[in-house]
């Protein structure tokens, strides 16, 4: 007797029938109590959209993993650590897009390679764990892009001076000239105290200024970013300065 093939009909059907026997089961809270004891968000999110096993192959399979991943525990004190990984799926998401990465996030995808490579180690043995070892073909951690990383970026993400000599001579440069714009500004705040409402040197808009009384300010060659609320204070670049500023 032909079996007749199954339309969209049944197969909706089929599928309703399904789903009612997972809700049965209550496996979406299964997977939800599983997600908590996920320790990275990657883990956390893939637990609660777990799927159940269709034959009784994949059935083996998953329970060979889970007795393995368990057994490493009786070799590693305090089992297995993801310290250190980090969620950058959205981070190589933007980069593969030609999007631009900040030094700290660059910093996370560094320590997540250093991560793997350590999880790697503790977890790689085929002969004592087969099945999850193969999980471990095709990951790559990139150790030359790590150090290339961890070389030219400072903790907090700042490229670091090593990483480019130019780098490093305009930094020093921009010191020296931050250094002679300051003792400048202490000059003119020594030479004019009579005229400023104090000794205090401010910012506006990015730029250095001193706090001059209103009316005074003609007697001091330079540019105003601002005034107080009240009006009786006007905050002045001295012109001597700007060209420092400038540069």
């Amino acid at each position: 007797m032909n079996e007749r093939p199954l339309n969209k009909c049944d197969l909706n059907s089929l599928d309703m029938a399904f789903q009612e026997s997972l809700d049965l089961l209550e496996w979406p809270k299964v997977c939800e109590q599983l997600s908590t004891f996920a320790i990275t968000p990657q883990g956390k999110r893939n637990s609660q959209k777990l799927l159940v096993p269709m034959d009784i192959a994949t059935s083996r399979k998953d329970l060979a993993e889970t007795v393995e991943i368990g057994s490493i525990d009786e070799v590693i004190e305090g089992g297995l650590s993801f310290e250190g990984v980090k969620d950058i799926e959205s981070l190589l998401l933007r980069s593969s897009k030609g999007g631009i990465l900040s030094g700290e996030e660059l910093l996370s995808v560094a320590e997540t390679l250093k991560s793997s490579r350590r999880l790697r180690r503790q977890i790689d043995d085929p002969i004592h764990r087969p099945t999850i070892s193969l999980l471990l073909l095709d990951l790559a951690t990139f150790p030359e892009l790590e150090k290339l990383l961890l070389f030219g970026l400072e903790e907090g993400g700042r490229v670091a001076d090593r990483a480019s000599l130019k780098l490093y001579e305009l930094r020093r440069q921009w010191q020296s000239l931050r250094l002679n714009r300051r003792n400048l500004l202490q000059d003119t705040i020594r030479k004019y105290t009579s005229l400023l409402q104090d000794t205090v040197i401010y910012e506006r808009y990015d730029r250095p200024v001193i706090a001059m009384k209103l009316g005074v300010s003609d007697q001091i060659d330079g540019t105003v970013h601002d005034t107080s609320s009240s009006g009786s204070t006007l905050y002045v670049e001295p012109q001597v300065v700007i060209p420092i500023g400038n540069r």
